[in-house]
């Protein structure tokens, strides 16, 4: 049975059986949207996580995650957009990611277009490998972000070490903002930290007027929800 999946997610993998979505992040600032985040989608599967957790359990996840990024960029080529694009430290650190790096560098015309956004909930094993090659995303001018954060055991410290340009804040901290100190005060501090390394804020899961007016006051840089703009195709952007 394992065999069988192994092949058949390899194939959806490889033949590119999947495609994405891409949802607008907000300048709340300036109130303008400043860039997309690229969602996988596939017909094979439920949800995309379990596409995802699948290519996980079976070792796909680094051809997965390679697959993904080709594709979202060749999506964009046409369009000088800011494309944030999801991407797991085990793929970071994998021995091939340098050498795909390299290949990819020369279909990417505008490489500050490009954030390689850091999914936080896989545990990372060998953290200056993983920061070498974060380092190595800056060195060729990709914009960085740290997904997910403030969610299980996120560290203020890791964007005093990491520096990323941006941090995208877990949507549970959006959830009833107006209402919880608690989050209010988590983001407050987040803010602090970003501020000293020039780092930008993005706040996940913005689905109420009132969490997004909380926010701004707040001073978050960027947002993302439902509420601004849901997951759509790119023809549907530009259409």
């Amino acid at each position: 049975m394992a065999k069988r999946n192994g092949r058949s997610i390899q194939y959806m993998i490889e033949n590119k059986m999947f495609s994405h979505v891409f949802q607008p992040i907000y300048d709340l600032q300036e109130w303008e949207i400043f860039g997309y985040e690229a969602l996988i989608r596939t017909n094979q599967f439920p949800n995309a996580e379990s596409f995802i957790l699948l290519a996980r359990q079976l070792n796909y996840l680094y051809l997965l995650d390679t697959a993904s990024i080709q594709l979202a960029i060749e999506s964009i080529k046409m369009y000088n957009i800011k494309l944030f694009i999801n991407i797991f430290p085990s793929t970071l650190v994998h021995p091939l990611f340098s050498p795909f790096l390299e290949m990819l560098n020369s279909s990417v015309p505008i490489k500050q277009n490009i954030v390689f956004e850091i999914n936080e909930s896989e545990k990372i094993f060998d953290y200056r490998l993983f920061k070498k090659s974060v380092e190595q995303l800056k060195e060729l001018n990709y914009l960085v972000a740290l997904d997910d954060f403030g969610k299980n055991d996120s560290r203020p410290d890791k964007i005093l070490d990491l520096e990323p340009n941006f941090v995208k804040l877990d949507k549970s901290l959006a959830n009833q903002l107006k209402k919880k100190e608690g989050n209010q005060k988590i983001i407050e501090k987040i803010l602090v930290h970003c501020e000293s390394k020039k780092s930008k804020v993005v706040l996940e899961g913005i689905e109420r007027e009132e969490d997004l007016a909380a926010a701004k006051a707040l001073g978050v840089h960027f947002g993302q929800g439902y509420l601004l703009g849901e997951p759509v195709l790119l023809k549907e952007i530009y259409d």
